[in-house]
């Protein structure tokens, strides 16, 4: 009991910082042009696009090395327009543009109706087993 009551020095908790990391499945763009200041890229596919939206820029040569970060600033029917809100190096045509895809909402989850629909079965027929 005495060797519980000891007094330790504790080092406090590093602060974890915040990941910026990509998730494993980002949607991935192919850049049509890019600017000292602005990035163009086909994004007629994902109608979940909205401005605003965050994004990377990556080099897939050097195994998705990061480029550049940019912030969506208008979606259009034929092209999304991003401009760069930091840079590591010059962006081009040859990268890519990597997006995480939005959270679905708990009831739009196809998984979620399914767990409740077989509970629910699997409930009824051990209730009325029992009786």
């Amino acid at each position: 009991m005495l060797a519980a009551c000891q007094h330790q020095t504790t080092q406090p908790e590093a602060i974890a910082p915040v990941s910026n990391r990509m998730p494993r499945n980002p949607a991935r763009f192919l850049i049509d042009s890019a600017s000292d200041t602005t990035v163009v890229f086909r994004g007629s596919e994902a109608h979940w696009l909205r401005v605003g939206m965050r994004a990377n820029v990556v080099d897939p040569a050097q195994r998705d090395a990061l480029i550049a970060r940019v912030t969506i600033m208008s979606v259009d029917t034929a092209r999304v327009v991003a401009t760069i809100t930091g840079k590591v190096s010059q962006v081009s045509a040859s990268h890519a543009v990597l997006i995480a895809l939005p959270e679905k909402s708990w009831w739009r989850d196809h998984r979620f109706w399914f767990g409740a629909i077989v509970g629910a079965i699997a409930g009824a027929f051990a209730g009325s087993a029992s009786h």
